[in-house]
């Protein structure tokens, strides 16, 4: 399931909780995937009140885990 989000930097992003694999696509339409992610950071990115995804993701995600380019 892909979630579309109103963001200045993130544009939408996608969980596999199988594979435990995000998938993020900026708003510059590159897409990465954030491999071994953990459930305590995808329910606080999915979380209704979060007031900045691009802040979550550059204090939660970035430079944290394994991630792949895979678009743009």
């Amino acid at each position: 399931m892909v979630i579309e989000v109103e963001s200045a930097a993130i544009k939408s992003f996608g969980w596999d909780g199988d594979s435990k694999v995000l998938t993020i696509t900026f708003n510059s339409g590159t897409t990465y995937e954030y491999r071994t992610m953990t459930n305590r950071v995808i329910l606080g990115l999915v979380d209704q009140n979060m007031t900045s995804f691009g802040r979550y993701f550059h204090d939660e995600i970035r430079g944290k885990f394994p991630f792949t380019r895979v678009k743009g």
